[in-house]
């Protein structure tokens, strides 16, 4: 309701905890040994606690399928990655990370790892409903 120019807006309980949330990630690095890099981390926690939160209003307000965005998702992965394979950049895709196996664009052979690991069912689902 707007009430004096101002927008109001009732706050929900998920709302001020995940408020709770932003707070004390940030407070946590005050009593780290590495104030700053506790401070960088917490903030990309929060960063994807945001995204994870938008991603979901966005499915549950338009009812959009939760496979459908993953197998885009691990698509474009997919397509990143064999783009990275097939034209060599960046230069280190081989010999990043540990320096043992293909990374791509990705920080580490065990990101890229875990993603395709986390992202396989969507596309094991799409194949069986394809052949079924």
């Amino acid at each position: 309701e707007i009430q004096n120019g101002i927008l109001k807006e009732k706050l929900s309980t998920p709302i001020i905890i995940f408020l709770l949330f932003v707070v004390w990630a940030f407070a946590s690095s005050l009593w780290s040994l590495h104030q700053m890099e506790s401070l960088k981390r917490s903030s990309f926690l929060i960063l994807i606690s945001v995204g994870t939160f938008c991603l979901a209003n966005q499915i549950i307000r338009y009812k959009i399928s939760i496979k459908k965005i993953f197998l885009i998702l691990a698509s474009v992965l997919v397509g990143i990655s064999l783009f990275s394979l097939i034209t060599n950049i960046p230069a280190d895709s081989w010999t990043g990370g540990n320096k043992d196996g293909f990374m791509g664009f990705v920080a580490h052979q065990n990101t890229l790892g875990g993603i395709l690991l986390f992202l396989i069912p969507f596309l094991n689902y799409a194949l069986f409903k394809k052949i079924f």
